[in-house]
């Protein structure tokens, strides 16, 4: 597992803080390094092997806009359960099936 996420680069967005994340970004980024991944504080102006992770429970909060996202309007903004069942798989799945809708 510790080369599972080697060389990729996670941002976490923990959206809105009255509602309960799904998972603590704490536990999350803990998961993320110790499957070799790199987690970033902020967006980096090169997105080559970034992903966008949201930790919330809901899609997006109303005030969040994916247009004031470029990399998310480009990429799109994926559900932690993709770390998770990734790492239960031994491998990194096709992201496609855990972009969340907006």
């Amino acid at each position: 597992m510790h080369d599972l996420f080697k060389g990729y680069y996670f941002f976490i967005n923990d959206g809105d803080k009255l509602i309960p994340p799904a998972i603590e970004k704490g536990d999350l980024i803990r998961i993320l390094e110790r499957a070799g991944g790199t987690v970033v504080k902020s967006l980096p102006k090169s997105t080559t092997n970034l992903i966008h992770l949201t930790i919330q429970n809901v899609e997006l909060t109303q005030d969040q806009n994916k247009n004031d996202l470029p990399f998310v309007r480009k990429n799109g903004l994926i559900s932690h359960k993709w770390v998770l069942d990734s790492i239960s798989n031994h491998k990194p799945l096709d992201k496609k099936n855990y972009i969340v809708n907006y």
